[in-house]
């Protein structure tokens, strides 16, 4: 996307292919969020994640972890979850382990977006 305008009916966006009327933009960047629409960049909560592996199991030993297959997710502040894939056994974890409170990265976004952007965008949360 080389850039998005509002006109009257909506969107006009421009690429190196070409340019498409709409009558609406959803930016969905996330991690780029940065470059194609800074302006929602304080709207993106920033939440710690990752995953582990082991090496694929042995089958006596996959039929005694979880032996139906199914995955486990609990729904705590810090949400853990494990389970198979290809035979290994994938541990998770989305969050910090610290309270919202104590840490500014895990701070509620703002209850209600900006109404419009400088940039006439608006952002809002879908």
């Amino acid at each position: 996307m080389l850039d998005a305008q509002g006109v009257d009916s909506g969107w006009v966006v421009r690429t190196n292919g070409g340019s498409v009327q709409a009558k609406w933009e959803i930016v969905a960047t996330n991690a780029y969020t940065t470059d194609v629409c800074p302006e929602i960049q304080a709207e993106l909560v920033h939440l710690p994640y990752f995953n582990l592996a082991t090496k694929p199991l042995g089958e006596n030993l996959r039929k005694n972890i979880l032996p139906e297959r199914q995955g486990v997710w609990d729904t705590n502040e810090v949400l853990s979850s494990f389970r198979f894939d290809r035979g290994r056994l994938v541990f998770g974890s989305v969050g910090a382990p610290w309270s919202r409170t104590d840490h500014p990265s895990q701070l509620e976004p703002a209850s209600a977006p900006k109404a419009l952007s400088p940039t006439g965008r608006r952002c809002v949360r879908v």
